[in-house]
């Protein structure tokens, strides 16, 4: 017997005159398409504490209550909402490994996948419509692809939608689901507060709808609310997700620093997945808007509530689609079917074929890119298409190192580091990616340390290892590096890692023979290899997009990058020189930032004809390059007897150019464009305090992420103490923190100094 939704989408079809016989090569290659998506390695660093804290509810028969995984904040309360999840995966780790839980992620991704499209043709949305909103959903939700308890938090919504879709429709009554659903959900994510939503919107609507409250809808949803109090944790479980909503908040230091906690139309830089929600979002606020009176009253309410939450935080968007996709697809599709009308039958038939092969070539461009990887690259991603673990991406190599040398003293760690040092090494660390156990005061220790603070870290904590990634937090290395005694031991193209003075002090560094074996390097660089390569013609951007079709990304480019760099860093030229020649090789000289660090390598190795020769690299691809046109015209007109002072007058001379880019363009508005132009600036010269401040002054006022901004005005204030401005912008900041005491205090000392404005602040809040 057919239901009233399947005899809808049945008549739909035929009205539409579409021969769903067209979009069978496209269904196939989405099919086709989610399964690469979701077929990768394992990257993600919560995968570490997941796993650490599966092991540990196993091995204690018992559920954690305050933080089990750092020495820092072991009186801090651990309400691990994600017990059920985590002993689950370590479990099936112990069965089937690595390469089985990327598996796993396959097999939950296709099955969302799945229900999400069932639930479309269920409203009777048509092949044209749904595969490209699939496809563009794909594109969207691929980065949220992990072994993370959200994964189930979108099969459990996708599946109460079904569920409470098929009793509006048909009076279907499978609702004592619900319950069952809320209290696995309640016991493996913190998100389950949105299944209430979820039940509410649709007592409202069948409220309105039937003119009278629907009780089985609304005692169900009791029940799943009052199951949610099973939770290891009681009422103190049941309330703390909605302590977690204020890590959404503008003040919050989390919301300043982690990509996933801020909106998505901050982002500094854009790839395809952010164009393509923009245009979803688009397509889904015209349709819903011009089919309106079409919409349910639940669809309404929820569109609007989840898009309230994906335009608050980039980690939202998929909770969002999820939500939003059907309604969208059944509003096109009308939309669709009314335009459609005006086109005779061979005109429809021709346009659905014309719109099948197109969709049918986009899709099928898709795989071989992300076979290769380049797909990943191209996104500014470090995902990587296959089975098993990303040993590049997680401190696999450091932590062997420290296992193999018997280094079992207290680390301090980066943050993403963390869960996967405590994982494999079995004992507490500095800090994870667990923030609400962690907490605002501990990461704000951490940001500090960005910013010239590291010495006061380790100071205060003592640690005989410092285990880093020393591309994400490059500000350590030349921190350490002056303080007396700290020597490094161990590099790989990701980690580093530093040890203070009196411990493993037996350990060689650099091991060159092992680095130059892992990376397959050659035996030596002949100055006339180096000329020839500094000639090569330069690949154009379309040829380099284009070898993402067939040449396998190398990832060993990046890593080789990376180690050139922090050579530079310890200004240990000639193997910096040597990294940088290899990475330029293996990428057929497409890494153009490698030419500016070569020229001030052969500027510090007096190997001037070289240093020309980067320089007119950087010339040749961006004539308007100022810092290079002045570095070369130095070059050329002046003897090099200073070399030291040269380069610092070069150096200085590029910052301040990019201060002034970075004035222009503030006063032009684009903001970001400003923001990255006094980083830059202060790259180049530490000491630049007027860059310090503007950047802070952008991060206040602009941004408003003052905990940034004071640590930018800090560091302004101790490099010219006499700066009025810098005191009245890390007052404001501080008053704009609810800190009404520093931030008059900070005004006082601006108004000795002269600053007018403070004075008038002043005058106004101490009143």
């Amino acid at each position: 017997m057919k239901t009233k939704s399947s005899v809808q989408a049945i008549r739909h079809t035929g009205r539409t005159g579409l021969h769903p016989g067209i979009w069978i090569a496209p269904l196939i290659i989405l099919i086709i398409l989610i399964i690469l998506f979701s077929l990768r390695l394992l990257s993600d660093p919560d995968l570490g504490f997941h796993l650490n804290s599966g092991r540990w509810i196993i091995s204690h028969q018992s559920i954690p209550q305050t933080d089990i995984a750092t020495y820092t904040v072991p009186d801090h309360t651990y309400i691990d909402l994600h017990w059920l999840f985590q002993v689950m995966i370590y479990c099936l780790y112990l069965v089937i490994g690595y390469k089985g839980l990327s598996l796993l992620v396959c097999l939950l991704v296709c099955l969302l996948f799945f229900l999400i499209g069932r639930r479309m043709i269920a409203m009777g949305v048509s092949w044209p419509i749904l595969i490209p909103l699939l496809l563009i959903t794909l594109v969207i939700m691929e980065p949220r692809f992990l072994l993370r308890p959200e994964l189930v938090t979108y099969l459990f919504i996708t599946i109460s939608l079904i569920i409470l879709d098929g009793y509006y429709d048909t009076r279907k009554n499978k609702l004592y689901l619900l319950p069952v659903i809320l209290l696995l959900w309640c016991n493996m994510q913190g998100l389950y507060m949105l299944g209430f939503s979820l039940s509410g919107a649709y007592f409202i609507s069948l409220w309105i709808r039937d003119k009278r409250p629907d009780l089985r809808v609304f005692g169900w949803g009791l029940v799943s609310v009052l199951i949610c109090l099973i939770n290891p944790y009681g009422w103190r479980g049941f309330l703390f997700p909605f302590e977690l909503l204020t890590r959404f908040s503008e003040g919050n230091i989390f919301h300043a620093y982690i990509k996933e906690f801020q909106p998505w139309y901050k982002l500094e830089t854009w790839t395809l997945k952010e164009y393509c929600f923009l245009i979803y979002l688009i397509l889904s606020s015209i349709s819903i808007l011009a089919t309106i009176r079409q919409r349910k009253i639940h669809d309404l309410i929820l569109w609007l509530l989840f898009c309230i939450l994906a335009l608050l935080a980039i980690r939202n968007i998929p909770l969002f689609l999820l939500i939003s996709l059907p309604v969208t697809g059944r509003s096109l599709d009308e939309l669709f079917r009314r335009y459609n009308q005006w086109f005779s039958g061979k005109i429809r038939k021709r346009i659905s074929t014309i719109s099948a092969g197109v969709v049918w070539l986009v899709m099928l461009a898709f795989i071989p890119r992300l076979i290769t990887d380049n797909y990943y690259a191209s996104n500014l991603s470090y995902d990587k298409t296959g089975i098993g673990l990303d040993r590049l991406e997680h401190p696999e190599g450091a932590a062997n190192f420290l296992i193999n040398h018997h280094l079992d003293g207290r680390i301090m760690n980066s943050l993403s580091y963390g869960g996967w040092l405590s994982w494999r090494l079995s004992r507490t660390v500095f800090i994870d990616a667990r923030l609400e156990v962690i907490r605002e005061s501990l990461y704000t220790e951490v940001v500090r340390s960005w910013d010239g603070g590291l010495g006061g870290l380790i100071e205060k904590y003592q640690p005989d290892m410092l285990v880093y990634d020393y591309a994400r937090y490059f500000s350590w290395t030349p921190q350490l590096l002056s303080l007396p005694g700290w020597h490094p031991i161990y590099l790989d193209g990701q980690s580093v890692v530093f040890a203070r003075k009196g411990y493993a002090e037996q350990i060689s560094f650099p091991d060159t023979t092992r680095l130059f074996d892992l990376y397959n390097l050659r035996s030596a660089w002949k100055l006339s290899d180096k000329q020839t390569l500094l000639t090569r013609e330069i690949p154009s951007a379309f040829t380099v997009w284009l070898w993402g079709f067939y040449k396998t990304n190398e990832w060993k480019v990046a890593r080789l990058q990376n180690i050139a760099s922090l050579f530079l860093q310890m200004q240990q030229y000639q193997l910096a020189e040597r990294f940088f020649l290899e990475t330029l090789q293996e990428s057929c000289c497409s890494r153009f930032s490698c030419y500016f660090a070569l020229a001030d390598i052969y500027m510090q190795l007096r190997e001037l004809s070289l240093a020309r020769q980067c320089y007119l690299r950087i010339l040749e691809v961006d004539p308007e390059n100022e810092p290079a046109r002045k570095s070369l015209a130095i070059l050329m007109e002046k003897p090099l007897k200073n070399m030291k002072g040269m380069v610092k007058c070069l150096n200085d001379a590029e910052a301040t150019v990019h201060f002034n880019k970075g004035n222009t363009k503030y006063k032009a508005g684009d903001i970001n464009g400003a923001l990255d132009e006094y980083t830059t600036a202060i790259d180049l010269n530490p000491g630049y305090s007027k860059a310090f401040n503007n950047r802070g002054y952008i991060r206040a006022v602009e941004l408003q992420e003052y905990q940034a901004a004071i640590c930018d005005f800090d560091t302004a204030i101790t490099l010219d103490p006499g700066f009025a401005d810098a005191y009245l912008g890390r007052g404001s900041s501080r008053y704009s923190l609810h800190d009404i005491a520093g931030a008059l205090k900070d005004w006082e000392k601006a108004k000795s100094l002269g600053n007018h404005q403070a004075e008038e602040l002043l005058r106004q809040h101490k009143r």
